[in-house]
């Protein structure tokens, strides 16, 4: 009984930060979001919304087509420009 209520615990959590960051960054499927990596070169790369998932949303570069999947706390440090 404990596991169930603590993957639904879980599932509500993360259910939260989806809903959180979908709203404070307004994504939805075709949004183009901007990301410069950091560090020394600072490559730019300009992702498309493809597909929002329950944990993760998926993105593809529109410049190289290579497609990225990050969970939503770690979509909201890139776009803060955090990570």
């Amino acid at each position: 009984m404990k596991d169930g209520i603590k993957r639904t615990n879980e599932q509500l959590k993360s259910l939260r930060i989806k809903t959180h960051v979908a709203d404070e960054f307004d994504l939805h499927v075709g949004k183009r979001i901007k990301y410069v990596e950091r560090g020394e070169y600072g490559k730019e790369h300009i992702y498309e919304v493809k597909q929002l998932f329950p944990h993760c949303v998926l993105l593809e570069d529109i410049y190289d087509h290579t497609r990225i999947c990050p969970c939503y706390s770690k979509l909201s440090l890139m776009l803060r420009g955090i990570e």
